[in-house]
């Protein structure tokens, strides 16, 4: 029988115990996350506005009627409704929604929600604004409690001349799930101000001229994605002096974005704890970039990271886990990921 040499057991322990740990974060962030979502959730319930496109089916019903023409006036008149009574949902029916003006959600407890692929919202030719607003601009901190679901948001790209998102944020406490963002002349999903507790899962974010999602704050959780063909990063974190950014980014599919797969950026500001477990990410650029030293305590792990073309992982971070290294350009074996050219 061989046995088993010293530094093997090491190296086996060393790796179980990074396991363990990187596991024990990661769910420790989720927890946390997973508890505002259920805040979130239930806090959201009555009444339910549904709001009817020109050419949707059996619209008899609704409470607003739409004509294809700035169909935000409809829509805002719905969310005002809405928070009158202190939150609801409104339901945009199938059908296609023209809007030249941003829908704006400033009010506790809104739910938006749509019929899924059937609910298109496009914004109209040289409107060149921001398509939905949540809360105001600059930040009152005045409302949270927000979702958006279940709808494609069109950015109409090639018809506008402006430099607004698709989806702006401003507030916290914000659930986004099952949406196809598209076509944005800026990024698809921003933070415009340090944003916290907010949740993207399920959507799909595509050809968008900047990032597909920025963030800006802490407690971010951005789960089961497709993240593809946007002309700069797939996700960018940038950090913000004075803060301690912390989020989850687990189980995307981050493919064929013309710069990184995912940035982390400290800048003058933190980018610490950020755990980046179980992605697949190709055909970018570089896959994960940790931009500077300010990247503290990035976990990297368990993330399928091949065919890019610059560079696969380049970690400028410190104390990355589990690799630790300051500067490893390829954070394979130990650590879990699969790497290849």
């Amino acid at each position: 029988m061989v046995g088993i040499g010293v530094g093997q057991k090491f190296r086996r322990t060393y790796s179980d115990r990074l396991s363990t740990t990187g596991s024990r974060i990661e769910h420790t962030v989720e927890r946390i996350i997973e508890k505002k979502i259920r805040e979130i959730r239930f806090a959201i319930s009555t009444p339910l506005l549904v709001v009817a496109a020109v050419d949707s089916r059996n619209k008899e019903g609704a409470d607003f009627h739409c004509d294809g023409v700035r169909d935000e006036f409809q829509i805002n008149k719905a969310i005002r409704e809405a928070g009158k009574g202190g939150g609801g949902e409104i339901i945009l029916l199938e059908g296609n929604y023209s809007i030249s003006e941003t829908i704006k959600i400033e009010k506790h407890n809104i739910t938006l929600s749509g019929e899924g692929n059937l609910t298109i919202i496009k914004l109209a030719d040289n409107a060149d604004t921001i398509m939905i607003q949540i809360g105001k601009l600059p930040s009152t901190n005045a409302a949270n409690n927000f979702i958006i679901k279940d709808m494609v948001l069109d950015g109409n790209k090639g018809n506008q001349s402006g430099t607004n998102d698709i989806l702006t944020l401003n507030e916290d406490e914000v659930l986004i799930e099952r949406c196809t963002i598209k076509n944005s002349i800026n990024d698809g999903i921003s933070g415009a101000v340090d944003v916290d507790f907010v949740t993207i899962n399920n959507c799909i974010i595509n050809n968008n001229t900047k990032s597909g999602i920025l963030i800006k704050g802490q407690l971010w959780k951005i789960n089961n994605n497709w993240i593809k063909n946007n002309s700069d990063h797939g996700i960018s974190v940038v950090g913000t002096a004075g803060t301690v950014q912390t989020g989850l980014i687990n189980g995307n599919h981050i493919i064929s974005n013309g710069d990184e797969g995912i940035r982390l950026e400290a800048t003058t500001g933190g980018c610490d704890f950020f755990i980046v477990t179980n992605n697949i990410i190709l055909g970018n650029d570089v896959g994960i970039l940790l931009v500077d030293g300010g990247c503290n305590y990035t976990t990297i792990m368990q993330n399928v990271v091949v065919t890019n073309s610059s560079a696969q992982i380049t970690d400028n971070g410190t104390k990355t886990i589990p690799n630790g290294a300051r500067g490893t350009n390829s954070l394979a074996l130990d650590d879990h990921n699969q790497i290849a050219l």
